[in-house]
């Protein structure tokens, strides 16, 4: 066995026996956290090595150096009856000069009761979290690919706003078309929107593909608060239907697929300790 897939399968040795620490960080851009795309909730967010389409924008630029054809992904969930997330991505190939991606997340609250201090109606207000993502990728030596993520942040509560902006960098290698590793430093710049400051995070994973309907993988989060692990798989019962699984900082997630002319319809469950999440995705190539 060679030394680089070696040392992957070491590290893919060291995750699955690690353990996991049920602490949340509770930054600035906290809310980006959560993780967008059925797709990769299914597979309990052990993604940064798997990341393949316009999901790469978010979950591993570097990823988006092997996208072929433009590639569009959308999410939507309400979670916990009151709290909207909308999730939009767009990736293409620049003919050479690497590939790109835009991505746009809202999260929000409408229609709090405001009231004054006896109580009496004054209306309502409206809470949002919204980002927007720049990315790029491309190869850089032989199985290595590279990116980043220019992340621009804003929180909106009534009339009151704050915004704030950080950098992903990551890198990713292909050991072989079984093997991936993928190494990604979320809030690279520690930024800060308003009096919060961006935490700075690694995830660090590898994907496994022992044939070409089943994908196992797993990712190591840490930062200097928590650290935890993510553990998911997919199985490709048929060409068109998909069925996954993960684990997630100790909560389970599950989620299918179906594909159809180009478009793939994504669906996903995982538990949370406020409540259940359901999540819908529509994905294509254009």
């Amino acid at each position: 066995i060679s030394k680089p897939k070696l040392s992957a399968w070491l590290l893919l040795l060291m995750i699955i026996m690690g353990g996991a620490s049920p602490a949340w960080a509770n930054g600035g851009g906290a809310f980006l956290e959560s993780g967008f795309g059925s797709r990769p909730l299914g597979m309990g967010k052990a993604y940064v090595a798997v990341a393949e389409n316009a999901d790469a924008v978010y979950w591993d630029p570097a990823a988006l150096a092997d996208i072929k054809q433009a590639e569009f992904t959308s999410m939507y969930t309400k979670m916990w009856g009151d709290v909207s997330t909308t999730y939009l991505a767009y990736a293409q190939s620049l003919d050479g000069y690497g590939h790109v991606g835009v991505s746009y997340i809202r999260s929000a609250i409408d229609g709090i009761s405001k009231t004054d201090s006896f109580g009496s109606l004054l209306g309502s207000i409206n809470y949002s979290d919204q980002a927007l993502l720049l990315a790029y990728g491309k190869p850089v030596w032989e199985n290595l690919d590279m990116g980043s993520t220019i992340k621009i942040v804003a929180q909106t509560l009534d009339d009151k706003s704050n915004a704030g902006a950080d950098i992903d960098l990551a890198a990713k290698l292909t050991i072989d078309h079984t093997l991936s590793a993928a190494l990604k430093i979320e809030n690279a710049l520690e930024g800060s929107i308003g009096p919060d400051k961006f935490d700075r995070n690694y995830k660090l994973g590898p994907a496994y593909r022992p044939s070409d309907t089943l994908l196992l993988a797993a990712d190591l989060n840490a930062n200097n608060k928590r650290s935890y692990f993510n553990y998911g798989v997919e199985w490709a019962i048929l060409p068109i239907f998909t069925v996954r699984g993960g684990v997630s900082d100790r909560r389970f997630a599950a989620g299918i697929g179906l594909s159809v002319d180009g478009f793939t319809f994504d669906y996903s469950f995982s538990k949370h300790d406020l409540g259940d999440i359901n999540t819908f995705s529509l994905s294509a190539h254009l």
